[in-house]
């Protein structure tokens, strides 16, 4: 019965993001520009970057970049979720945690809060680790994808500073 249970709402989410990807696309085309690069560029950046490591996620998943939804794929890439129903719940309370608070952040996790209480342990130290390391939900990653992706996970990692210094010390 849960497995059951579990592939039905795995079904319903992934029906729900299909129906309103487009929406979504429509509303950030107007606030960022799409890359405008394809998998085939993405294949010839140098081993180990950002792009390279996109463009071999982007294979593994037999997937293509969607314009406007670039980004979604880059988290992959950096946070290491995978592309179950669980983990991109998962992540997106990670962006939550982060300061990403747009519509579809928050939209995904409400329904995932919902519908899976058995993964709410899960979603709680997904937000608590994205509330602990840099932000980087405003990145431009297409301006990073010659750097070495376990670089951007470095600083991505490292503490934020949460101390300000006195001026009159």
């Amino acid at each position: 019965m849960k497995v059951i249970l579990k592939n039905l709402r795995s079904q319903v989410l992934i029906a729900l993001v299909e129906k309103t990807k487009g929406g979504y696309i429509h509303l950030t085309n107007k606030k960022r520009k799409n890359w405008l690069i394809k998998l085939a560029e993405l294949k010839r950046y140098p081993k180990n970057t950002l792009g390279k490591d996109l463009a071999n996620f982007l294979v593994q998943e037999k997937f293509d970049l969607i314009a406007g939804l670039e980004n979604h794929d880059v988290y992959h890439v950096l946070l290491g979720y995978s592309t179950e129903v669980e983990a991109e719940a998962q992540m997106q309370f990670f962006l939550l945690g982060n300061g990403k608070k747009s519509l579809y952040a928050i939209g995904t996790s409400f329904v995932a809060f919902l519908t899976m209480p058995d993964q709410w342990l899960a979603f709680w130290r997904a937000y608590k680790r994205g509330n602990l390391v840099r932000k980087i939900h405003h990145w431009d990653f297409r301006f990073l994808l010659n750097e070495k992706t376990v670089q951007l996970r470095a600083l991505m990692n490292q503490a934020q500073l949460t101390q300000i210094i006195p001026l009159n010390c």
